[in-house]
């Protein structure tokens, strides 16, 4: 079944779709086939895809599908790509596939997801299931319908601590969908930021699908740097993005956290949180706990009073 790209290793580019019109494009599908299969090939193969260009992913038994706009298809580029897992190998097989409407396509992909007891993601167009927390998402192509793991261990870190009252930080928010589920938890401020306009406008969008005031909410353009000129600082920041930006930004998070104030991280591998740790430790902030699913990993650091 086809399905939007759902991972945090990159961050993802999407085209804009409306409910109510048909998206008509031109795409080639690359089959791969790897040897052995492996799932952490298959992501890492997906993140380097993704930074060519590549809008989504298809798991079959011996590899995976990746579509991509036909006048951004690059054959060289495709197999310069390398599976990092040692001992693994692909092929892969390229065709340009039917005119298709896309949108209808991932209106049945997507319907609804079930995150926790208490929390539910679902399209506008399913119906409610009267969750706890039911948050309504139209993703176009941005990251974070709930399906990915660390979607999954970010929310649950939110409803598994009290953030009432909290002045929180989404960076690198995608859909918008951790800040929405943490003012639904009570938080009293929430500033979502994303490099990505699309993802901008997405969040922008679902705010309103869940009774969120978007001309009073707090939504920027940009990477980290347009949170270093704020004076007052973050109760919470959260950040589910790719281990490089982790590293690289986490001056800026340490900078704009109070002291005492809490770091929530995920998008990265069990493997990589010993490096995690040792650089936000550089910057002040020690390990509280960790969270591992499928091995998929969520960190929890506090800032040094």
């Amino acid at each position: 079944m086809w399905r939007r790209i759902n991972r945090p290793l990159t961050e993802d580019k999407f085209y804009e779709i409306k409910s109510s019109k048909r998206i008509s494009m031109q795409y080639t599908k690359v089959t791969f086939t790897l040897s052995p299969t492996s799932d952490i090939a298959k992501d890492v193969m997906q993140a380097q895809l993704g930074e060519l260009g590549y809008e989504s992913f298809v798991d079959t038994a011996e590899g995976f599908e990746a579509y991509v706009q036909t006048d951004g298809f690059d054959l060289a580029a495709v197999g310069s790509i390398d599976a990092v897992v040692p001992g693994v190998s692909y092929t892969f097989v390229a065709e340009t596939v039917p005119d298709t409407d896309w949108n209808a396509e991932w209106e049945k992909s997507f319907a609804s997801v079930r995150i926790s007891e208490d929390v539910l993601v679902r399209s506008p167009f399913a119906a409610s299931e009267g969750a706890k927390y039911e948050i309504v998402i139209s993703p176009r192509m941005a990251f974070g319908t709930g399906k990915h793991e660390t979607t999954q261990l970010m929310a649950d870190w939110i409803v598994s601590n009290d953030v009432s009252g909290q002045r929180l930080l989404d960076m690198g928010c995608g859909t918008g969908i951790l800040g929405i589920l943490a003012r639904m938890r009570g938080a009293s401020e929430v500033l979502w930021v994303d490099y990505d306009k699309w993802c901008v406008d997405n969040t922008v969008e679902n705010l309103g699908l869940n009774g969120i005031d978007a001309e009073s909410a707090d939504v920027r353009h940009g990477g980290a740097e347009v949170v270093l000129d704020m004076e007052e600082k973050f109760d919470i920041v959260l950040a589910n993005i790719n281990r490089n930006v982790l590293v690289k930004d986490m001056s800026v998070y340490a900078t704009v956290l109070r002291n005492g104030g809490r770091l929530v991280l995920s998008g990265f591998y069990d493997i990589d949180i010993p490096n995690l740790v040792e650089r936000a430790g550089a910057y002040g902030l020690t390990f509280e706990a960790q969270k591992v699913l499928n091995s998929w990993a969520r960190l929890e650091l506090i800032k040094n009073k």
